[in-house]
């Protein structure tokens, strides 16, 4: 576990760079806001940073790795994961299920929500404290409704 968000200064510059009309609140992105920013949603006591679903965990992968920082395709999901330093270090997870993979990822996001500490929500933005995703999922679809994350930060991708 990493108390502070270990982000890419490199990589932050990238995405600015791959998409320069980004804005963080309205206002155009400099990597330093970016950095705050992200940094907002980073929970040090966690070691899930994303749960997602996929069809064919080989395409999600090579997706995920053929995907520049600031396009959307061909898998846009992965942006905030590639900010971070130490992105190389990191271990992908899976579980196989025999049922459509959506209420599998939804129930997954929900017990870890359900599970993140006092002081990590504490950290985060107080009017999203009910939604403490992991750090790189942006959405969460539960009951038939859409929580999305509301981080402010506005035309992230080039395409």
């Amino acid at each position: 576990m990493l108390q502070d968000i270990p982000l890419s200064a490199a990589a932050i510059q990238e995405w600015l760079d791959t998409a320069p009309m980004m804005t963080v609140d309205d206002v155009r992105a400099r990597p330093s806001t970016l950095a705050t920013r992200l940094a907002r949603y980073w929970l040090p006591d966690e070691t899930i940073l994303y749960i997602g679903k996929a069809v064919s965990l080989s395409d999600r992968v090579g997706g995920f790795y053929s995907s520049r920082i600031g396009h959307a395709r061909p898998h846009r999901g992965g942006m905030w994961l590639k900010t971070l330093s130490n992105l190389d270090h990191l271990t992908v997870h899976y579980a196989v299920v025999d049922r459509d993979p959506g209420p599998v990822e939804s129930r997954a996001l929900g017990a870890f929500m359900a599970r993140v500490s006092a002081g990590s929500r504490r950290r985060y933005p107080e009017q999203e404290r009910d939604l403490p995703l992991p750090f790189a999922n942006l959405e969460w679809h539960s009951e038939g409704k859409r929580c999305r994350r509301q981080h402010g930060i506005a035309r992230p991708t080039a395409d």
